[in-house]
């Protein structure tokens, strides 16, 4: 990606949100990108800003994650109530598991998430 250190990028690059309106690619689609990537088999944990949804992504690598809500948390699942209702089961998901940690950058986001 042009100004950043990225490279090899198969499915998220800088024009994501650009060209797709902001709707975040389908987790399958990264896994089947991924799965087998020497680079990718390293990491221990994601960490997803912004679109804090963009860790639906990730999901199927079965990786730790933290979920840093920055501003409202369902940017990126605004397109569609199933969407959304998915994420919010997923956010909740990973909430509760042990390698997880959903964390809001202030009270307004952290009652915003608690509220779903």
């Amino acid at each position: 990606s042009q100004g950043t250190c990225a490279t090899d990028l198969r499915v998220i690059n800088s024009s994501v949100a650009v060209e797709n309106g902001g709707v975040i690619p389908s987790p399958s689609e990264f896994y089947e990108a991924y799965k087998a990537d020497d680079e990718m088999a390293r990491v221990d944990f994601f960490i997803c800003i912004h679109p804090a949804a963009m860790c639906e992504v990730y999901a199927p690598l079965k990786r730790g994650m933290l979920v840093y809500a920055t501003t409202r948390f369902d940017l990126g699942r605004l397109h569609d109530a199933a969407a959304l209702q998915a994420w919010v089961d997923n956010l909740r998901a990973i909430g509760r598991s042990r390698d997880g940690l959903v964390v809001a950058n202030n009270l307004y986001d952290a009652a915003y998430i608690e509220y779903f």
